[in-house]
């Protein structure tokens, strides 16, 4: 029962702001967890924290790309709800089937229309959660094999 092949899904279908709520969360969360070493009077009151290095996930990702990972979300449930959540990591040359799909999804926003006849979501939504799909099974078969990961996982 998905959408017809141009709607575009209905504002009541998606989440309103969880941006927002976020970001407070957020905020809720760094003030409750300020990590200081040393002597904060002592630095005129500054507090420190040592994450140089670390990924931004916050910044780098949740911040710059909310509408996005909101779209990528919304195909990721549809997916669960006809397969179930994490069914993805058990499928059979996982890998080459979700690269597979990227690329149909590719092909369809350029040759079709930009939404899933099936899941009324974006193709690019679909795009990038098959990508990520790859990634994260690229990472977890590194990890098995023993394998060197970047130093920013």
């Amino acid at each position: 029962m998905g959408r017809k092949k141009n709607e575009r899904p209905n504002e009541e279908d998606t989440p309103t702001g969880w941006t927002e709520r976020f970001d407070e969360v957020w905020r809720e969360y760094e003030q409750d967890n300020v990590f200081v070493s040393g002597d904060a009077e002592s630095r005129g009151g500054v507090g420190r924290k040592d994450d140089q290095g670390k990924p931004a996930l916050y910044r780098g990702i949740f911040r710059q790309f909310p509408r996005a990972l909101r779209a990528v979300a919304a195909c990721s449930s549809h997916g669960a709800v006809r397969y179930g959540w994490e069914n993805w990591k058990r499928v059979p040359e996982g890998f080459e089937r979700y690269s597979d799909a990227m690329v149909r999804h590719l092909a369809a926003e350029s040759e079709e229309t930009p939404f899933d006849h099936d899941s009324g979501e974006h193709h690019a939504s679909h795009v990038c959660w098959n990508s990520l799909a790859r990634l994260e099974l690229l990472l977890i078969e590194m990890e098995q094999n023993d394998k060197s990961l970047p130093k920013s996982v």
